[in-house]
């Protein structure tokens, strides 16, 4: 661990000083003064608080019309996507800072989205449509104090197309390319003094590719493609200067066919349905605001295999009640309660059709004076099965002239089982208890006076304790502990006006204790198609305020993965995955005063051969070109 200390501090260093060379002032957005939202609940800009977050803004989802959501999230730092460039319609596991992917929570304008149905709890991402969203926020490291139960490696919040300050406006676009992928989505919004709207359709498809590897060459696996259309409203009522009204609702439907196993074709297909409504009541006077949101959420899922169909449904209510008092320039109270029911539909289980309730009042207090921010958050939760838990965070932060924080973070979490680790047909425990974490992160985030230069560094250590694994004799049980740590190296250099490059460096490792086959401790690595060394590099060169050209390559160092084979009565064998490189391109001219945009997405241009999924196929070189526009 010393080396990891040394090494944040020699990299600090290093870029504090190139930060103090360069003089060369450029216009740019200074990230320290960005307004975020998710951290805290609260507007708070970077400078206040000590909480890392990542902001991915419209400009930079407009220019990843040719992508989905998992590849452009796959090009931030501490974040990989498994099966970001597999077959388009394959689904696709978000790991945070190398945690599994039940440990991060999705939200969606600040509402959280769960389906649970699933059996280890993760969302399928497939479901969300990048043309939905205008704006994104990251927030990595545990944040069970202010969002509850599966934020223990980070919150990824998505921001939905907003209103135009005018009365109509339409906006849009389609695209086609490789695989026969069709992309396209028609939306209208606007301003009518009282209401601003948004409403969207959109529609995705694709011929695919075959999911599984056709070792024998035999060219007859058949490819696995997809349907995707849905449709999204929000809806703005100003009945007064302080009071909005904010109804929403969304649909997605998803169709996709995919094969049997790793190395083995299959005529299986898969049928999801999610549909979420709800809305908040916003009070806003000069140093108080209240809110009340409510989120309802509905999965249904089915798989039809050569053993017949599985479905799998749910629902989920979200109540969430807080206020925000604002006591002087230095001094900010959030307090709220949250409730949750979650429930899935099946005869099937233990206790048929079972549900949870959870409640969960909360608090947060910021302090910011004389370049010191201190945030400190506590929340108890009442899980009407396994009781209480407390969870908290303390995160500190100190300004260091006007270019340079220094933060330190220590949060507590917790994730509750799933009702089909609890409940399910197989294996059920009523006893489990909820796994909880223990996170520590210290790092330096710098930029110097002209925002032409950012970075930072962070180091961050987490601790999962009660971990449930599956037993095939005793069931679901609490057993294991999981220990990872990593460095977060990132760093953005505006050289001109026209042209920029930035980039990052990830480092991070697992261990899970867990026991032998003799009953004994023992630990092992454990991070699954993770690698260990991981980096991103981009450039972007605008010509003329019209043509911008931006390339991006994305290293992934060795990785390993678990093969069951069928050859072997399945017996797990660890393979491993071989490093690879990525090169991506995008190329956009905009005509019309920027109303009508012309772009092409080149993906993998090199046409690399590599494995994100051992078993499983990855596309070659592919381009998808199109249209955007707004009048």
């Amino acid at each position: 661990m010393s080396k990891n200390v040394l090494l944040i501090i020699l990299i600090a260093i290093g870029h504090y000083s190139f930060a103090q060379q360069t003089e060369e002032a450029v216009e740019d957005t200074v990230n320290l003064e960005e307004l975020i939202i998710t951290g805290t609940k609260l507007p708070t800009s970077q400078r206040e608080t000590a909480k890392q977050v990542t902001v991915i803004p419209k400009e930079e989802i407009e220019k990843s019309s040719g992508k989905d959501l998992s590849q452009l999230l796959q090009e931030q730092s501490g974040i990989i996507i498994n099966g970001a460039y597999g077959n388009p319609g394959q689904n696709k596991g978000i790991y945070v800072r190398g945690a599994g992917t039940e440990y991060t929570l999705i939200l969606i304008d600040g509402q959280p989205i769960y389906d649970p149905s699933g059996v280890g709890g993760a969302l399928d991402i497939r479901l969300l449509p990048l043309e939905q969203f205008e704006r994104i926020e990251i927030l990595k490291g545990s944040q069970s104090t202010l969002y509850g139960t599966d934020a223990m490696a980070g919150v990824i919040n998505l921001i939905t197309n907003q209103s135009e300050d005018k009365r109509i406006g339409i906006y849009g676009g389609a695209s086609y390319g490789s695989l026969n992928t069709l992309k396209s989505n028609l939306g209208i919004r606007g301003n009518l003094d009282f209401l601003d709207y948004n409403v969207n359709f959109f529609r995705n498809s694709s011929e695919g590719i075959s999911e599984a590897m056709d070792t024998a060459g035999t060219a007859e696996f058949d490819k696995d493609g997809y349907v995707q259309n849905g449709f999204q409203s929000n809806l703005n009522f100003h009945l007064s200067d302080k009071v909005k009204v904010s109804p929403y609702f969304r649909l997605t439907n998803f169709d996709g066919d995919f094969d049997a196993d790793a190395f083995t074709d299959g005529e299986n297909t898969y049928s999801s349905k999610m549909y979420q409504t709800g809305g908040n009541i916003d009070f806003t006077d000069e140093n108080l605001s209240v809110e009340l949101s409510y989120g309802y959420s509905n999965t249904d899922r089915s798989f039809v295999t050569s053993f017949g169909e599985t479905p799998y449904k749910g629902r989920f209510h979200n109540l969430d009640l807080f206020g925000r008092y604002k006591f002087n320039e230095h001094l900010k109270l959030l307090g709220g309660i949250n409730y949750q029911d979650h429930k899935i539909f099946d005869e099937a289980t233990q206790k048929p059709d079972p549900s949870i309730d959870i409640i969960s009042p909360y608090l947060t207090l910021l302090y910011y004076r004389n370049n010191i921010n201190v945030e400190l958050g506590y929340r108890f939760n009442q899980h009407d099965l396994f009781g209480s838990k407390s969870t908290y965070s303390v995160t500190p932060s100190y300004l260091i002239g006007n270019s340079i924080k220094a933060f330190f973070s220590y949060t507590t979490g917790f994730k509750t089982p799933t009702l089909y680790q609890l409940y399910g047909a197989f294996g059920a425990n009523e006893d489990l208890q909820p796994l909880t974490s223990k996170t520590i992160e210290f790092g330096l985030e710098s930029e110097n006076e002209t925002g032409a230069i950012q970075g930072g560094i962070t180091y961050f250590i987490r601790k999962i304790d009660d971990i449930i694994i599956y037993d095939y004799t005793l069931g679901y049980l609490n057993r294991d502990q999981q220990n990872d740590q990593g460095i977060e190296v990132s760093a953005k250099w505006r050289i001109n006006p026209e042209l920029s490059i930035e980039g990052f460096y990830n480092y991070v490792e697992g261990k899970l204790t867990t026991l032998d086959n003799n009953g004994d401790e023992a630990e092992i690595d454990n991070l699954i198609r993770r690698p260990k060394h991981r980096f991103s590099i981009s450039a972007q060169y605008h010509i003329q305020d019209k043509f911008t050209v931006s390339i991006n390559g994305q290293y992934m160092g060795d990785r390993f993965d678990y093969y069951f084979n069928p050859n072997n009565f399945y017996a797990q064998e660890e393979v491993a995955l071989d490093p690879y490189f990525l090169v991506n391109a995008y190329l956009e001219y905009q005509l019309f005063n920027k109303k009508l945009t012309l772009f092409a997405d080149l993906k993998n241009i090199t046409d690399s051969a590599f494995t994100e999924v051992y078993g499983y196929n990855t596309t070659g070189f592919n381009v998808q070109s199109g249209i955007r526009f707004q009048f």
